[in-house]
């Protein structure tokens, strides 16, 4: 994009930001900290909801006017929200030059109306301003490869308001035991929902999982079916290839294996541990069925001493009280995450100075420096020793961590380095004219936050 083209979709900053969001639910976790760091960093923003309070889509034309009414310099979206009003950025050239953001903080895989619209992601690309930023470097690839458009890097956050460094522990009985804090999927729903598969597909899957159930970390839940369908007899690769021309089918099956797959690499990893000593999960989810103790207490070692405490009711403002629960937390990623993908709970971690040991990604390596007491682990026998050497114990390294955390991680630093990544992919390239056009876009009015201030 030409430097005129930069100045006049922005009045020399982006100051006023419109976020698009669905409904006022699942999108809001995401874009509260999108919002919360582009406003600390100057910024005016809004939201408006394509859904209204019935959860009824709203019609264009009232999305139209709400989006032209507010004047905005930029339009921030969750992944494909908007992508049931197509032709939305074509009815009015207004909107056409104006910027427009998407965020995945997922893979696409899983997205029906993305996996059927390649081609209008492709336009809207190349015609209407639409920048992708993706969380994780194998899915920017797929994404080129899908659309036939770059998407830019970009990394999740936390806010050092929500979160303690000095939070008593909310669990103080678990002082001895590794703890993971998060869901993991029931094996009777999983099964459940494979029943309405196919034959065909529904052995694939089970080959699939057998299979990943003794593959090396990161396993690849996508890439390892497509693996037994190749190897499988020419009728079952015509049979699978056929149903799977309906994206809706690609969608479903995706989910399952992404759900069998969260739990395999869950369970494998929490039953490693539990090798070591004590382990402890933390679970809960207002909208998802999720394993109970028992389940999980099966899927363990016989001899596996465990604790499960349910957390569903548990404030998001109580979270550090979670994470400073237990000698040290655990994470096992879920497997869309195979470069990047970094968990919110790696920075929530860090911001609550609680100690974490991770299976490990290259670009999480590179946001953390060697002596963070954010551990990292190769396989399951990496987690072992790490767990035996007790190295974390009284990990004095939290404070350094924290502070890398307050440097580099909190929403606004994140919306900075936004700024910054799409200044310089416009512009071709960091040089001297990047970095006078960066400075013009983080300008802020005397009465707003400094650019390089903080929360």
């Amino acid at each position: 994009m030409a430097k005129s083209q930069v100045d006049n979709s922005s009045r020399g900053s982006l100051e006023r930001i419109l976020f698009v969001e669905s409904v006022d639910q699942t999108e809001t976790y995401f874009t509260k900290g999108l919002r919360q760091g582009a406003t600390q960093s100057g910024a005016i923003c809004e939201v408006i909801f394509l859904r209204d309070s019935k959860k009824q889509l709203k019609a264009e034309d009232q999305i139209l006017k709400e989006t032209v009414d507010y004047d905005p310099d930029l339009i921030v979206f969750i992944m494909d929200s908007p992508l049931c009003f197509p032709n939305l950025w074509k009815r009015m050239d207004k909107l056409r030059n104006i910027p427009k953001w998407s965020f995945w903080y997922d893979d696409f895989m899983r997205s029906p109306l993305t996996l059927e619209s390649p081609d209008t992601w492709n336009d809207w690309q190349k015609n209407y301003h639409v920048t992708c930023f993706i969380w994780d470097g194998y899915w920017r690839q797929k994404w080129q490869e899908f659309t036939g458009h770059q998407a830019l890097a970009t990394h999740l956050a936390a806010s050092p308001t929500q979160f303690n460094p000095q939070a008593s522990p909310l669990y103080p009985e678990l002082k001895e035991f590794a703890v993971m804090t998060g869901t993991i999927p029931s094996q009777i729903n999983l099964r459940d929902e494979a029943e309405a598969l196919p034959v065909t597909i529904r052995r694939c899957l089970q080959e699939t999982i057998e299979t990943l159930s003794c593959e090396p970390w990161p396993i690849r839940p996508y890439e390892t079916f497509n693996q037994v369908i190749l190897n499988s007899s020419m009728k079952s690769q015509t049979v699978t290839q056929a149903w799977l021309l309906e994206p809706h089918h690609q969608y479903s099956l995706n989910q399952l294996l992404w759900q069998w797959s969260k739990r395999i690499v869950r369970l494998r990893g929490l039953s490693a541990a539990s090798d070591i000593g004590p382990v402890a999960v933390l679970s809960g989810h207002h909208l998802q069925s999720y394993a109970c103790e028992q389940e999980i207490r099966s899927a363990l070692p016989r001899n596996a001493e465990f604790k499960f405490y349910d957390t569903t009711d548990i404030s998001s403002h109580d979270w550090s009280a979670l994470y400073r629960s237990g000698l040290i937390q655990l994470q096992f990623t879920d497997p869309q995450s195979i470069q990047g993908g970094i968990p919110f709970r790696v920075f929530e971690c860090a911001a609550s100075q609680a100690p974490l040991i991770t299976d490990s990604r290259p670009e999480l390596a590179l946001l953390f420096p060697e002596r963070s007491s954010i551990y990292l682990c190769q396989d399951e026998n990496d987690l072992c020793q790490k767990l035996s050497t007790n190295e974390w114990k009284d990990c004095p390294s939290t404070q350094l961590t924290y502070q890398n955390f307050l440097d580099n991680h909190t929403w606004v630093k994140r919306w900075q380095q936004l700024l910054r990544t799409y200044l310089i992919h416009l512009i071709g390239g960091e040089n001297e004219h990047s970095t006078h056009s960066i400075r013009q876009l983080s300008q802020s009015s005397s009465n707003r936050a400094d650019f390089n201030g903080e929360e």
